[in-house]
């Protein structure tokens, strides 16, 4: 039941908002250069333009970042992951990678997002798996590192 996945503590919830955090800065500090020097083209970061240099407009974006962070934790880990960890015996590897290949299916952007989503996905899925079958702490990574970086978009620090 759903009561089962969204169960969790601080703790959890804890440990999610510093892995969002770290996938943040990891995905600015090394992702970004390397898929530029790739790809021989700037990374696109803005994804909520309208929050660019509007703290006020953020804080009403930030709202949809958090739901967006919920409803897609609870589709992504708390039923497809969730549903593939029931059926099938042994190690919880198909099921994360069913999760983090829906996950760049419904991500939008160019192939390189995409592959960028499914790791992001990937990394939510082995949360879900190690945090207990419990939603809270990737639903804190994904809203920690979504909100970071809207607030990284907002002081224009990304683009």
């Amino acid at each position: 039941g759903w009561a089962e996945v969204v169960g969790g503590d601080a703790a959890r919830a804890a440990i999610g908002g510093a892995v969002g955090v770290v996938a943040l800065a990891a995905a600015v500090a090394v992702g970004t250069p390397v898929v530029e020097a790739l790809s021989g083209r700037l990374v696109q970061w803005a994804a909520y333009p309208i929050a660019r240099g509007q703290p006020v407009m953020a804080a009403a974006v930030a709202l949809a970042v958090i739901a967006l962070a919920i409803a897609s934790e609870l589709a992504l880990r708390g039923w497809i992951v969730e549903r593939l960890l029931e059926l099938s015996p042994g190690p919880p590897l198909l099921p994360i990678a069913v999760g983090a290949l829906a996950e760049a299916v419904v991500s939008p952007g160019d192939l390189a997002a995409r592959f960028g989503a499914a790791l992001f996905g990937a990394g939510l899925g082995a949360l879900y798996v190690t945090g207990g079958r419990s939603v809270v702490a990737p639903i804190c990574a994904r809203a920690a590192f979504g909100l970071g970086a809207l607030a990284l978009e907002t002081l224009r620090w990304i683009g």
